[in-house]
C-alpha cells in the first residue's frame, strides 16, 4: 500500500533552488498526447528583449542530459552569429556554470 501512495505524488511542488527559480510562467503549451518523441517546441518574444522559451521531450536518461548540459559548445545558439566565445566556470556558486559572448559580423560588427 505504501508503494501506491508513493507513486501518487502528482500534486507535489519542488521548490526551486534560490537563483535557478524561473523568471515567469512558459507561454508555450503543454504537449498533449499519449505517444511522446523526443521533440522540442520553441516561441520567441521579441519585445524588450528576445525571449526564448521552449518545451519538449528528451528521451534518456536525467543523468544523461544534465552530463549533456555540462558542454557549452551544445548548449551556445549558433544561429544568426559568426563567434560564440565561451567562458566556463564564470559563477563559482554553482557546480557549473559558462558564460557565452556571441560575435555578429554584418555592416558593423556587434560584441
Amino acid at each position: 500500500m505504501s508503494l501506491l501512495l508513493a507513486a501518487c505524488q502528482h500534486d507535489v511542488s519542488t521548490p526551486f533552488p534560490a537563483g535557478l527559480e524561473p523568471l515567469e510562467d512558459n507561454p508555450v503549451p503543454v504537449l498533449q498526447g499519449g505517444d511522446r518523441s523526443e521533440t522540442l517546441v520553441t516561441q520567441a518574444d521579441d519585445t524588450d528583449f528576445i525571449h526564448i522559451y521552449g518545451r519538449g521531450y528528451a528521451l534518456a536518461p536525467p543523468a544523461v542530459v544534465y552530463a549533456g548540459t555540462k558542454t557549452p559548445e551544445v548548449m551556445v545558439a549558433l544561429c544568426s552569429t559568426n563567434q560564440q566565445l565561451i567562458t566556463p566556470d564564470n559563477d563559482p556558486s554553482y557546480e557549473f556554470s559558462f558564460l557565452v559572448h556571441y560575435v555578429v559580423n554584418d555592416v558593423l560588427t556587434v560584441e
